[in-house]
């Protein structure tokens, strides 16, 4: 009698949505690049670019912003300019990963190998990544 077998199940894979807040760009960008240079799983990353999103979002709470102004065209519509900094800010793990993300990616765009060029993080961040 030949045996009868169940088949697996089809998991689907559901696209990560970051939403459409003001960091949602930035946080795809750490997960879609934190997997490419550092070879994070897609678990990690996404918690990684979560933390990196509410992270900015507290940092977001002591910039000091400054706004322009522009002049008035034919129509009445102004430009808007708006710029913020900070004085020293203690960086905390998600942003020292996105600095590093970003060093990575920017040596990219400079003729720097990604398949020849093995980037990692120090143990520090290593260490913090596994907590997520």
């Amino acid at each position: 009698m030949p045996q009868v077998q169940n088949p697996q199940p089809q998991t689907e894979v559901k696209p990560i949505d970051f939403g459409k807040g003001t960091f949602s760009s930035n946080m795809k960008f750490m997960f879609d690049e934190s997997q490419k240079l550092f070879g994070l799983t897609p678990e990690k990353a996404e918690k990684l670019a979560r933390q990196f999103g509410s992270d900015l979002g507290a940092a977001h709470n002591v910039l000091q912003f400054k706004l322009k102004f522009g002049a008035p065209n034919k129509d009445m519509l102004r430009a808007l300019s708006m710029s913020a900094k900070t004085t020293r800010y203690g960086y905390p793990p998600s942003l020292q990963v996105a600095v590093a993300i970003d060093y990575a990616s920017e040596a990219g765009k400079s003729y720097v190998s990604y398949g020849y060029t093995k980037w990692s993080f120090i143990p520090l961040l290593v260490e913090w990544i596994e907590k997520l």
